[in-house]
């Protein structure tokens, strides 16, 4: 953090010498116990140093902080973003201006969960400073105000929409009583010249003087604003036209709050019956969500149920299982076991196996649905990993007269937990060697991709329709080709894949194989994780 001030004059205290700071310490404290996220970035713009919060933001662990390079990690449609920030302040230090330090870029950055977070990022330019040469980014977490602008945006747009589309005239008040928006059928009911976009910004005593005059008689309309209830209706004007018009004001109104007023003109000679239409049509869509949202609780609350009922009655079988397979490998290593009473034991040897491996399954899916799963990243050769996986099904290809064969780069090096892509890989290709036909072969094969590397298992088996791709994924599904066919397996393989796949901040999917068959395609970072600007 470079070398320690000197001593500096200050108030003593008691007569004795002045307090003397290092800086060094200081700074690093700083560095490390500040609220935001602190980045550090070379004259090149590559990351070199994000501070603690910066993980915990994103949910990384300590080998994450030095990341070859967090940009790859930075959502595709706000690189150019980021991109032209970058030039504008290489532009600024060109003119020998001083960055703007209210001037900040607002991305996206995938966490280690694999949802995305918006960062609004400050950027300060030290490239003076011996010790950085370069830059040092300022960045807070602004997802939930992203949300509630997004939101903002949508129910404006949804509002607008409505009100344009409504077959009667509208106008919309904000509290002060300017007009937001008024469509053009209200223009055309009431005789007002111009289009109905030039009303916006006038008052509402102004847009309601225009209308009277196309009015017979006194017009009651400003006594609608004084009343007390949050809805006006049924009240009558009748118009120069011969028409009579109803009017209904609705007072825009959140936690005792009044944001407004929603004012609706409606022609009561030949509209009314389609208004209630369109009421009870509203209240019935409201009706019906509200009963899918009550829905969704019971089920959510339902699966809550059954994973920790998965979870409880995985956890108890697992002793007993571990006790028949021991006591059935004991028995067969005594020579005194009676030959007939050996296949036997063998035959519970293999299924107490079997058993063990989907209680393993279930109470991994377990962990990871709790979010308990973290990953010890190192770096991996892919090649011989992958044929260790497939030396694993070797002889259960070859029961089968079902080849293995991988084809992977030998230089091709990633960032990845050993344990957690060995299981990916065991398990695609166990996949793969369960579903595909005799006397054919799974090519297991691996390279480079766009945001990192990729793995694909393929076979040539019956397929997976269209229709039952995503479905694959979730827990205990299993097509029914397999089901038809008796395949063995519980049907959570894809499901782990997913998971795993996603702590590795990647995505997997599934395609058709060239000549039938199914191809399963995983996508990952080949770098060590993600890191803000």
């Amino acid at each position: 953090m470079g070398p320690q001030c000197p001593e500096t004059s200050g108030p003593e205290r008691d007569g004795s010498a002045p307090v003397v700071m290092p800086v060094a310490p200081v700074l690093e404290v700083l560095f490390e116990r500040a609220p935001e996220i602190i980045t550090i970035t070379d004259a090149e713009g590559r990351q070199q140093m994000v501070n603690a919060a910066g993980l915990r933001l994103l949910g990384f662990d300590e080998s994450f902080r030095t990341p070859p390079d967090g940009r790859l990690f930075v959502h595709p449609d706000d690189r150019d973003r980021i991109a032209a920030h970058r030039t504008h302040l290489l532009e600024q230090r060109d003119r020998g201006e001083p960055p703007d330090p209210a001037e900040a870029v607002r991305y996206r950055v995938r966490a280690s969960s694999g949802e995305w977070r918006w960062l609004e990022t400050v950027v300060a330019d030290l490239h003076d400073v011996p010790e950085v040469r370069g830059r040092v980014a300022f960045s807070r977490d602004v997802t939930e105000s992203e949300q509630r602008a997004q939101a903002l945006l949508e129910s404006q747009a949804r509002l607008d929409a409505l009100v344009a589309s409504f077959r009667g005239g509208a106008f919309v008040e904000d509290a002060a009583g300017s007009v937001l928006f008024a469509n053009d059928h209200l223009t055309d009911m009431f005789a007002i010249d111009g289009p109905a976009s030039r009303l916006v910004g006038s008052t509402r005593q102004e847009l309601l003087a225009l209308m009277g005059g196309e009015l017979v008689g006194p017009a009651p309309l400003e006594s609608l604003v004084d009343r007390d209830d949050q809805r006006s209706t049924d009240v009558s004007l009748a118009l120069r036209s011969g028409r009579e018009v109803s009017v209904e004001v609705i007072v825009i109104r959140e936690c005792d709050t009044d944001f407004g007023r929603l004012w609706l003109f409606v022609d009561a000679t030949a509209r009314r019956d389609e208004e209630r239409r369109q009421r009870a049509l509203l209240e019935l869509e409201q009706q019906a969500r509200r009963a899918a949202e009550d829905q969704a609780v019971r089920l959510e609350a339902y699966d809550r149920l059954r994973n920790d009922f998965v979870a409880g009655v995985s956890h108890e079988l697992r002793t007993p299982l571990t006790a028949i397979a021991s006591a059935s490998e004991l028995l067969l290593s005594d020579p005194d076991v009676p030959e007939g009473a050996r296949g036997h034991l063998a035959i519970i040897g293999r299924n107490a196996d079997r058993l063990r491996s989907m209680v393993e399954d279930l109470l991994l899916v377990g962990r990871l649905d709790a979010g308990m799963l973290t990953l010890e990243a190192t770096e991996i050769r892919v090649a011989p990993l992958l044929a260790e996986a497939a030396d694993a099904f070797t002889a259960t290809a070859e029961r089968r007269s079902v080849a293995i064969r991988v084809d992977a780069p030998g230089d091709l090096v990633v960032w990845a937990d050993r344990r957690r892509l060995t299981e990916i890989a065991e398990n695609l290709i166990g996949n793969a060697v369960k579903f595909t036909a005799p006397d054919t072969e799974v090519l297991v094969s691996a390279g480079r991709a766009d945001i990192g590397w990729f793995l694909e298992v393929a076979d040539q088996g019956p397929g997976i329709p269209a229709d039952q791709r995503k479905s694959v994924f979730e827990r205990f599904v299993r097509t029914p080709e397999a089901e038809r066919a008796g395949t063995p397996g519980a049907g959570l393989g894809l499901a782990i894949v997913k998971g795993l796949v996603g702590l590795h901040g990647g995505g997997v999917s599934v395609h058709d194989a060239p000549g039938g068959g199914t191809v399963v395609r995983c996508e990952m970072p080949a770098g060590p994780g993600t890191r803000p600007e």
